[in-house]
């Protein structure tokens, strides 16, 4: 770890008076620049993934990492699809060093999404025409075909009732 990078960053902002003050930014622990800085060192890492690395909080990543790529020492190469249910966006992943951050992919069009839409409709009507058994068709065969077969064996009588009434001969017509 470079000295300069922490006491760059650590050094904090010297405040001349009160309104001044407020404006300031909290100064980093010179601990959590180092484990941010060895986080992101080798890959680029999305600010979640950092949280889980170093154990700090979200802001506290945050505030670092911004101050980092103020000073040069960050950057963001490279923007990461995420997809949460149907939710999809572009996350930031940053890295240690000095080099120009990659643009925000932009956001699909209208026409973009429902070209998407028709696709997966279209794919599954060939799958309806095809007539292939969804999960729950398959599992519902599944149990029919078990209780064909349990139906279709003798019933089991009790040994005592047998021993009382005899052996089980089915419905008497």
């Amino acid at each position: 770890m470079s000295d300069e990078l922490i006491s760059d960053l650590a050094g904090g902002i010297q405040a001349v008076n009160d309104r001044e003050r407020r404006k300031a930014k909290r100064i980093p622990r010179k601990e959590n620049v180092e484990s941010i800085a060895a986080a992101i060192a080798k890959s680029p890492k999305t600010i979640p993934e950092i949280v889980k690395m170093t154990g700090l909080s979200q802001p506290t990543v945050m505030d670092i990492i911004n101050m980092m790529r103020a000073d040069g020492k960050a950057y963001l190469p490279i923007w990461k699809h995420m997809k949460a249910g149907r939710v999809h966006r572009y996350v930031a992943c940053y890295k240690r060093g000095s080099g120009s951050d990659a643009p925000k992919p932009a956001r699909q069009t209208v026409e973009e999404k429902r070209a998407k839409d028709r696709a997966y409709c279209a794919k599954l009507r060939q799958a309806a025409k095809a007539k292939e058994p969804t999960k729950l068709q398959k599992a519902e065969a599944e149990r029919h075909e078990r209780l064909r077969k349990e139906l279709a064996r003798p019933a089991f009588r009790d040994p005592l009732v047998a021993a009382f009434y005899g052996e089980y001969r089915g419905a008497i017509a």
